[in-house]
Formats: C-alpha cells, structure tokens, sequence
C-alpha cells in the first residue's frame, strides 16, 4: 500500500496521512463494490476478472496524428483563450482547479505550441491527466496495488462494467450487438474485452447518448448540436453510425482541444472546422462536417440552426444565472427538440428552472441507474423537451 504514496507524501506527515485515508477509504469503497457485485452476479458466466485483466492491456494509437492538424489545434486554442469572453461563458471553478492542477502540462503544451508533448500525451489520453475532468480514471491504471487489492479493485470495476452493460442492453431494448460498442483505439482506452469484443470505459452510455438522439431527430443529414461534448466520446458514435449527419459543440479549450485530436484521428474524410478558422458565416458553415467552437460562440449562432441540441451532465455545474442564459441559448439555437441527461438531484433543479421559463416542454422523462446496483447515488435523469415558437 505504500507504494501507491506519492514521494511527496513522506516530506510532511499531514500529507501523508492525508493520502493513506484516501487510499484506505478507496480501497474500502472497492471492497464493498466487489462484494456486492459477487452476490449480484452470482452464477453469471461473465463475471471474470480476465475481462478486465484484458481489458487494461495497451492498445497503442494506430499512428502519430499529422503535425498540421496538431498546430490546427494549438492555434485554435490559442485563440479561444486569448478572445475576450463573458463571464458566463468562463469555466466552473471546479475546471479552473483542473486547470491549476492536472491539466496544467497539456496546457502548456497546447500554448507554447509542443507538438511532440502534445502527441505524446494525446497518444494516451484515457491514461494520462491532460484528459481528467473528461474521462474517468481507475486506480489500476495509475498505481501499482497488491495482488489481492488488485483483485478487489478488478472486481469492483467489473460490477460498475457489466451493470453499465445491463442498463445499455435494457435502455435500448435489445436492439444492438456487443460489436455496436466496438470504439476506436485512438487514446490507448481501456475497458473490459467480453465475447472477443473490446468495450471501452463509458462506452454503453455514449452509444446510448447517440442512437437516442437519432431516434428523435428521424432525419439521416440532421444537425446536431451539443454543449459540453467531452472529448468527442459520443460523437464518434454519432458520426460513425450516421456519417450523413453534421455535428457542432461547443465547450471550453481544453475539451475542444482534445475532442479535436480523437475527432481528426476517427474521420479524417470529414471537413472539420477549428475556431478562428473561417468566419461564422451560416452560408460558409454549412460546407463543414464537424464544427468545435468555444462556449462564447453561442449567441452568434443563428436561431433554430441545429435539429436538437444535447448536453449530457455539462450544464450541470451551472450556476442557475449562467444555466438560465444557456436555456436561452438552447431555445434560440433548436428548431425543435432539446435532450439533456444528468445526476438526478441536478436535474431535479434544472427541471424546476425550465418549467418557470417559457418556451421548453417536457415530452419525455427516464430515470435510471448508470453504475448499476451497487451505485445507487447514481441515478441518472434523461428530460427531453420541445421547443414552442408561440411563447
């Protein structure tokens, strides 16, 4: 267990206190987990940790992704961050902490222009810390426990992996094959590897995200727009399964940063369009496949330009002043729908918010468990409105 201390853990006792608790009240946490998932998934074939033995293997980037598109990049975002913006449109300050902190090296990368950090680190995205904030990590991919912690720690992500499975096969009813979840090697992701088929972390929530909001659209060539995209996890999906579809986000630098890297490396056909790259002419816009603009672009954006527009636990941060101006947003940019998924108790709110506002809807609600049963502080909440021009 003193391995996983950081050495500057044992220059200050209080430190390292600090950091054995965590480490305790993780492990503990993963033990619990793992118990639990044993009695759950009592009897099931699937439940082996070779799957997530697998499942952490390497799986390197197919090749170095072309210096031009990563000084397309650094220039981008160069650019969004040296633009004057409203306060509205800045980070939380939880970001601002990931800025100071783990996000501090990719950020210098990206300014200072480092193409071969920049590579390095993206090569490696899921695993590395210029992604956090973004992707989910997993101590068995930043530390080195014990065998039996291991173990622990490998039974606990299997639970939270095949309850994902479970909720993705029941939310879509079936209707896709283990291989729909097949990603991408591009970031060296890890997951579990079940029926010969590679699942990366998250995956069953991404390829849910984006058959529900084809289901709703009903247009093979929509426009999509999204706020908060992430590191393009759900676009990839998205775009791989309906390649005629034109896809927009808008986010902050850093997950425009990265999503542009996994976007360029997945569909290098599309025309992808960077901030600062053309002006933000509808008539230019359209000839684009993919558009990564900051959050400060919204309110230049045309009114009813996107099909529906999307935000998946983004807008949940918001303070209610800056997530009234978003709801804002979201009714001037949609011609007609508008899916947002988030944590239930932030939903709660973000509900309550929009039946006091006009113009918004509610068609549709889902409440359900994204970790599975032995997460039940997890329980997601999917609203779907519609947007009314008569208000």
């Amino acid at each position: 267990m003193t391995k996983m201390l950081k050495t500057r853990h044992l220059r200050h006792p209080l430190h390292a206190a600090r950091g054995l608790g965590l480490l305790l009240r993780l492990h503990a946490t993963a033990a619990r987990r793992g118990f639990e998932g044993l009695w759950h998934y009592k009897g099931d074939a699937r439940f082996q940790l070779a799957l997530v033995e697998q499942g952490l293997l390497a799986r390197d980037d197919t090749g170095p992704c072309d210096e031009q598109i990563l000084r397309r990049i650094c220039r981008a975002y160069r650019a969004a961050t040296c633009a004057p913006v409203q306060e509205v449109y800045t980070p939380t300050a939880w970001w601002k902490i990931l800025q100071r902190t783990s996000l501090r090296h990719v950020i210098a990368a990206l300014t200072m222009g480092d193409i071969t950090a920049l590579q390095r680190m993206y090569a490696n995205f899921f695993r590395d810390s210029c992604s956090d904030g973004l992707v989910g990590k997993n101590l068995l991919i930043t530390a080195t426990p014990s065998r039996a912690l291991a173990a622990l720690h490998k039974s606990a992500y299997l639970v939270e992996a095949l309850s994902r499975l479970d909720r993705w096969r029941n939310l879509t009813s079936g209707e896709y094959d283990l291989c729909d979840l097949r990603g991408p090697n591009v970031g060296n992701p890890f997951g579990i590897v079940l029926d010969g088929v590679f699942i990366a972390n998250g995956a069953e929530h991404q390829h849910y995200g984006s058959r529900r909001i084809t289901d709703i659209t009903e247009k093979s060539d929509a426009l999509i727009a999204e706020i908060g995209g992430g590191y393009g996890a759900m676009a990839y999906y998205l775009l791989r399964d309906s390649p005629k579809l034109k896809y927009w986000n808008f986010d902050l630098p850093e997950s425009l940063a990265l999503a542009a890297y996994y976007l360029f490396r997945n569909f290098p056909e599309k025309r992808i369009l960077l901030y600062g790259e053309a002006p933000m002419s509808v008539s230019d816009l359209d000839d684009y496949d993919i558009v990564l603009m900051p959050l400060s672009e919204l309110p230049r954006i045309p009114s009813c330009f996107a099909d529906i527009v999307f935000s998946a636990h983004a807008m949940s941060d918001l303070d209610e002043n800056a997530l009234m101006v978003y709801l804002e947003h979201v009714r001037h940019l949609t011609k007609k729908y508008f899916l947002y998924q988030g944590m239930r108790d932030a939903a709660s709110h973000f509900q309550q918010l929009i039946d006091e506002s006009r113009g918004l809807m509610l068609i549709d609600k889902k409440e359900y468990y994204l970790h599975g049963p032995c997460r039940r502080d997890h329980l997601q909440c999917e609203l779907l409105y519609e947007i009314s021009r008569d208000q």
